[in-house]
């Protein structure tokens, strides 16, 4: 695969988890836990700042900003493998053959 193939449907992928993310934003459930994210993030700032010097805070947002990095890369390898699948299913079939 071409470096241009690659960004084209690395593109795609973009967009359509901006559709996806539009979905949630009507998803009661995500709605919910959005809710006590916000709510629980604001007791571990609280308890965050209490309790580490500013090197030890520095260390473990590097740590968490590393980690949720490390997820977002590995969330669009797993949904681009979902699309290459999904492609050459469909080529497999013959749905587009000439």
């Amino acid at each position: 695969m071409t470096s241009n193939e690659r960004k084209t449907l690395m593109t795609l992928l973009y967009e359509r988890k901006e559709t996806a993310y539009k979905r949630l934003k009507n998803n009661p459930v995500y709605l919910e836990v959005y809710e006590r994210q916000q709510k629980t993030g604001e007791d571990v700032e609280k308890l965050y700042h209490e309790r580490f010097t500013k090197d030890e805070r520095i260390t473990v947002r590097r740590h968490y900003e590393g980690e949720t990095e490390k997820n977002c890369l590995e969330e669009d390898e797993v949904y681009f493998q979902g699309m290459r699948d999904c492609f050459q299913f469909i080529l497999h079939l013959g749905i587009l053959a000439d």
